[in-house]
């Protein structure tokens, strides 16, 4: 017989209904806590609630102690329901893309539809269709060509709204980067990624409504404009003959073959109409035929062009002819063609239409012996008006014609300007380079072949 103070060791069956017992007891007692935790939590809610009349997350008093300054907290509304959408979940295989440059500043558009619902083409007033049609690619192909845009675009002209007193020098930087983008190969993901296009893009250089208060030389922003023209109508060639089928220099055997603009080429530009037919200032040209090409002028050779009602849309200005012309730069005296008949000659007639009439686009030769002259191939110098007309040689029925440039309008940009004229240096040596390429070893005598007879 068992002594009276021992106990009977529960059997196994027994001790797992007692553990059982403990741990619903401790389930229980958790559950309860927690339950109260909600409860009071919601208690002091309601009675916030109840005090402001706050329910929408807005600022609520909270009582302090008696002397004690009221605190305000923001309270945001307590949901009946949380639901969580697997879209809201980030995927291993689709992580969100970022895109950097000028959308990550506070005072940039964003163009993101992730966050706030906009638009995609929110930020692209005036954009090409084309480029609003563009996604974002994350991986640039030319990282070298997008640094050098963001820098134009953006880096550089936040350094002169925090440094102004070195704006000379950042103006430099800006123009020079500018020459250069000029050769430097685009397409249409390194002009997307550097928001090219962007109302903050490269159109804060020339507008001045979207220039955030920097007063950009107006060189820089022809040239701006000049770029922004060109690869809006998507032209990315870097070839200053691009569009033009190449002739072969003469020989002492042969003649010189001229070369032509191609067929069908998408960037040709008609010249007969009024005004700067899309010009800027200054827009540089390494041959007539360009200037053909572009819309600058209509005649491959003459230096007149126009229509018989019109008048004269253009004239260029050259030299290495018996024609006596004089240019002053604002003002110039112009003949007219001569005569083989006694009677007045079309081309002199397209002037005289002129007169008083419509302007007249004016575009330099470096063949022409005057200190406005470009150094090399031939440059767009503005509108100028036809006031009138004298004749100075009966027989021939030569007539002068005094020009005067139109107000308003930028300088003339000659060699005087310095880095502001036109041709760059990186154009100069672009026509260098070409006609070293096609066999031209003499320069003096390449300039001479190239003189294209001037009316």
């Amino acid at each position: 017989m068992a002594p009276p103070h021992a106990q009977t060791r529960p059997g196994v069956a027994e001790r797992m209904a007692i553990a059982r017992a403990a741990t619903d007891a401790k389930i229980k007692k958790s559950r309860h806590g927690e339950q109260a935790k909600r409860n009071s939590r919601l208690l002091r809610i309601n009675e916030c609630q109840k005090t402001t009349g706050a329910a929408d997350g807005s600022e609520i008093a909270v009582p302090q102690a008696p002397g004690a300054q009221q605190r305000r907290l923001a309270v945001e509304p307590v949901p009946s329901v949380i639901s969580i959408s697997s879209a809201a979940i980030p995927r291993r295989s689709s992580a969100t893309k970022h895109e950097p440059g000028p959308s990550s500043s506070p005072t940039s558009p964003t163009n993101t539809t992730a966050t706030n619902g906009a638009s995609p083409t929110e930020g692209m007033t005036n954009a090409p269709e084309w480029y609003k049609r563009l996604k974002f690619v994350q991986k640039p192909s030319d990282a070298n060509a997008e640094n050098i845009l963001r820098s134009v675009i953006k880096d550089l002209p936040e350094k002169i709204r925090k440094r102004p007193t070195e704006k000379a020098k950042l103006f430099t930087e800006i123009r020079d980067r500018l020459h250069k983008l000029v050769f430097i190969n685009m397409n249409k993901e390194i002009l997307r990624r550097a928001r090219v296009f962007h109302d903050d893009g490269l159109v804060t250089l020339f507008k001045p409504e979207l220039s955030n208060g920097i007063e950009f030389p107006f060189d820089i922003k022809a040239d701006a404009q000049e770029l922004y023209r060109k690869w809006y109508n998507q032209i990315f060639d870097t070839y200053i003959l691009r569009g033009v089928e190449l002739g072969k220099p003469g020989r002492k055997d042969q003649e010189r073959q001229s070369d032509r603009i191609q067929n069908g080429y998408p960037g040709r530009v008609h010249a007969n109409t009024h005004g700067h037919n899309g010009l800027v200032n200054g827009q540089w040209f390494p041959t007539q035929l360009c200037t053909v090409r572009d819309g600058a002028h209509g005649a491959t050779q003459g230096g007149i062009y126009g229509q018989p009602g019109e008048g004269a849309f253009s004239i260029v200005l050259a030299g290495g002819t018996h024609y006596q012309d004089r240019d002053l730069g604002d003002r110039i005296a112009y003949c007219g063609t001569d005569s083989e008949d006694g009677q007045i000659t079309p081309h002199t007639q397209r002037m005289m239409e002129s007169v008083n009439k419509h302007p007249v686009r004016v575009i330099r030769s470096h063949t022409l012996s005057s200190e406005y002259a470009p150094t090399e191939g031939f440059r767009y110098d503005g509108l100028y008006d036809v006031v009138g007309f004298s004749l100075v040689d009966y027989s021939e029925q030569t007539h002068v014609f005094e020009m005067v440039r139109q107000e308003g309008q930028d300088p003339i940009r000659s060699r005087e300007l310095g880095l502001a004229a036109r041709p760059t240096q990186q154009e100069i040596a672009a026509v260098v380079n070409d006609k070293k390429l096609r066999g031209y070893r003499d320069r003096d005598k390449v300039s001479k072949r190239e003189v294209h007879t001037a009316h």
